[in-house]
Protein backbone atom coordinates (compact mmCIF):
# COMPACT_ATOMS: atom_id res chain seq x y z
CA UNK A 1 0.00 0.00 0.00
CA UNK A 2 1.02 3.54 -0.70
CA UNK A 3 0.39 7.15 -1.10
CA UNK A 4 0.79 8.76 -4.74
CA UNK A 5 0.38 12.16 -5.66
CA UNK A 6 1.79 12.51 -9.21
CA UNK A 7 2.08 15.79 -10.62
CA UNK A 8 0.23 17.74 -7.46
CA UNK A 9 -0.39 16.94 -3.72
CA UNK A 10 -4.48 17.30 -4.97
CA UNK A 11 -4.16 14.47 -6.52
CA UNK A 12 -3.21 12.16 -3.46
CA UNK A 13 -4.70 8.85 -3.71
CA UNK A 14 -4.01 5.36 -1.49
CA UNK A 15 -2.37 2.80 -4.34
CA UNK A 16 -1.15 -0.90 -4.47
CA UNK A 17 2.27 -0.90 -5.64
CA UNK A 18 2.32 -3.82 -8.41
CA UNK A 19 6.08 -3.55 -8.31
CA UNK A 20 7.96 -2.10 -11.41
CA UNK A 21 7.06 0.61 -10.90
CA UNK A 22 3.76 0.54 -11.05
CA UNK A 23 0.53 1.09 -8.84
CA UNK A 24 -2.95 0.70 -9.38
CA UNK A 25 -5.58 2.98 -7.30
CA UNK A 26 -7.25 2.12 -4.54
CA UNK A 27 -9.15 5.00 -3.19
CA UNK A 28 -9.25 8.41 -5.83
CA UNK A 29 -7.84 11.88 -4.92
CA UNK A 30 -7.66 13.20 -2.97
CA UNK A 31 -6.61 11.56 -0.72
CA UNK A 32 -6.48 14.05 2.95
CA UNK A 33 -5.86 11.91 6.57
CA UNK A 34 -5.29 8.27 7.21
CA UNK A 35 -4.55 5.84 9.37
CA UNK A 36 -3.51 2.25 9.77
CA UNK A 37 -2.96 -0.96 11.79
CA UNK A 38 -2.06 -4.67 11.16
CA UNK A 39 -5.41 -4.75 9.70
CA UNK A 40 -6.93 -2.11 8.53
CA UNK A 41 -6.31 0.85 6.23
CA UNK A 42 -8.28 3.90 7.19
CA UNK A 43 -8.51 7.09 4.75
CA UNK A 44 -10.68 10.45 4.48
CA UNK A 45 -10.78 11.86 0.69
CA UNK A 46 -12.12 14.67 -1.21
CA UNK A 47 -13.90 13.55 -4.29
CA UNK A 48 -11.28 15.48 -6.59
CA UNK A 49 -11.48 19.24 -6.79
CA UNK A 50 -14.53 18.72 -4.31
CA UNK A 51 -13.62 19.91 -0.86
CA UNK A 52 -16.68 20.52 0.73
CA UNK A 53 -17.47 16.52 0.67
CA UNK A 54 -15.74 13.84 2.81
CA UNK A 55 -15.76 10.20 2.19
CA UNK A 56 -14.30 7.89 4.37
CA UNK A 57 -12.76 4.12 3.24
CA UNK A 58 -11.67 1.26 5.19
CA UNK A 59 -9.30 -0.87 3.32
CA UNK A 60 -9.18 -4.55 5.08
CA UNK A 61 -4.95 -5.40 4.45
CA UNK A 62 -4.68 -8.77 3.07
CA UNK A 63 -1.07 -10.25 1.75
CA UNK A 64 -2.47 -11.10 -1.52
CA UNK A 65 -0.33 -9.70 -4.16
CA UNK A 66 -3.51 -9.57 -6.61
CA UNK A 67 -4.96 -6.35 -7.45
CA UNK A 68 -8.52 -8.02 -7.23
CA UNK A 69 -7.72 -9.12 -3.63
CA UNK A 70 -7.06 -5.98 -2.48
CA UNK A 71 -10.15 -4.13 -4.38
CA UNK A 72 -12.37 -5.99 -3.04
CA UNK A 73 -11.36 -5.03 0.74
CA UNK A 74 -12.13 -1.22 0.20
CA UNK A 75 -15.55 -0.46 1.56
CA UNK A 76 -16.42 3.31 1.07
CA UNK A 77 -17.24 5.67 0.26
CA UNK A 78 -18.98 5.64 3.49
CA UNK A 79 -21.02 8.70 5.12
CA UNK A 80 -19.10 10.34 8.81
CA UNK A 81 -22.07 8.41 10.56
CA UNK A 82 -21.47 5.09 8.46
CA UNK A 83 -17.95 5.24 8.91
CA UNK A 84 -18.20 5.98 12.75
CA UNK A 85 -20.81 3.01 13.29
CA UNK A 86 -18.19 0.53 11.34
CA UNK A 87 -15.51 2.12 13.83
CA UNK A 88 -16.91 0.96 16.84
CA UNK A 89 -17.70 -2.64 15.67
CA UNK A 90 -14.60 -2.77 13.66
CA UNK A 91 -12.29 -1.41 16.04
CA UNK A 92 -10.77 0.63 13.33
CA UNK A 93 -7.27 2.62 14.06
CA UNK A 94 -7.44 6.41 14.18
CA UNK A 95 -5.86 8.72 11.52
CA UNK A 96 -2.37 9.50 12.12
CA UNK A 97 -1.64 11.52 9.52
CA UNK A 98 -3.12 14.57 8.12
CA UNK A 99 -2.41 16.29 5.26
CA UNK A 100 -3.58 20.10 6.66
CA UNK A 101 -2.96 21.25 2.94
CA UNK A 102 -5.59 18.98 1.31
CA UNK A 103 -7.85 19.52 4.13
Amino acid sequence: YVLLAIDTDSQMNLSFDLGNGIASELVGPTVFSIGADEKYIVVMQHPYDRSSITHYFIVERTSSSKFEDRKKGVQGPLTKEEFENLSASLSLPTFTKTFDDLK
